[in-house]
């Protein structure tokens, strides 16, 4: 199976996980991935996004949609914590990260397509089956506290 058929058949997955696994997806993830097939690149990337971003978070709270984000894709989830996610993704030189602007939250993340399957499982519980423990809240909240000082 070549890579873009590979990542065609695993990206509704990731999709459907994201969006409760049962439950019917909307229309716009009902939808076929898009893909834009390098046929050079050993690499596939993915990039999943949600229609939520920094204008939902409440009065008071800003910044929550990021802290939020920020500790899915840099925290431990309901299989690993975080540094075993760290020391998983590192054989496989590959990465995920997320990026949350007004209106939109998009994580996304790359590897080569020989590492599709091992890292295809730690995307997708980042996105889906996230801990939110308390040493990850603190360890985020404090480097974003350092950041901004």
């Amino acid at each position: 199976m070549n890579r873009i058929a590979l990542f065609a058949a695993l990206a509704p997955l990731v999709l459907m996980a994201a969006c409760g696994g049962g439950r019917t997806a909307p229309a716009a993830l009902r939808a076929r991935p898009v893909l834009l097939p390098v046929p050079t690149d050993p690499t596939v990337s993915y990039s999943v996004s949600f229609r939520a971003g920094s204008q939902d978070d409440p009065p008071g709270k800003e910044g929550l949609a990021y802290l939020t984000a920020a500790m899915m894709a840099e925290g431990a989830t309901a299989d690993h914590t975080y540094p075993e996610i760290l020391n998983l993704l590192y054989p496989l030189a590959s990465s995920y990260r997320v990026r949350v602007d007004k209106e939109r939250t998009t994580f996304t993340g790359r590897t080569h397509v020989d590492n599709l399957k091992a890292y295809t499982a730690l995307f997708t519980d980042a996105v889906v089956r996230p801990a939110f423990t308390s040493g990850d809240l603190n360890r985020i909240r404090d480097r974003t506290l350092a950041y901004l000082q």
